[in-house]
């Protein structure tokens, strides 16, 4: 828990931060296939509304992964929405 020698940082990547960048790693997953992660937050809601100046948007179950790849060491938010 405590290390008197000092401790060593690692960075983590944030992977879904931008939308380029997001796209370049959905196109890595659907070549690579399965990819190990650990689940690290889940926040679900249900009937979750989001609106733009054009339009509104109804969702009635939102269910919001992070994961944390060790492999890459990236940071990924998957957002799943369904009625």
């Amino acid at each position: 828990m405590y290390c008197l020698s000092g401790a060593s940082s690692v960075t983590v990547h944030e992977g879904s931060q931008t939308s380029n960048r997001a796209t370049t790693f959905v196109n890595g997953f659907k070549r690579l296939g399965r990819t190990p992660a650990i689940v690290d937050h889940v926040a679900a809601g249900s009937r979750f509304k989001y609106v733009t100046h054009q339009r509104m948007f109804s969702f009635g179950i939102l269910i919001v992964y992070r994961l944390f790849l060790p492999k890459d060491n990236q940071v990924l938010t998957l957002v799943l929405g369904g009625e």
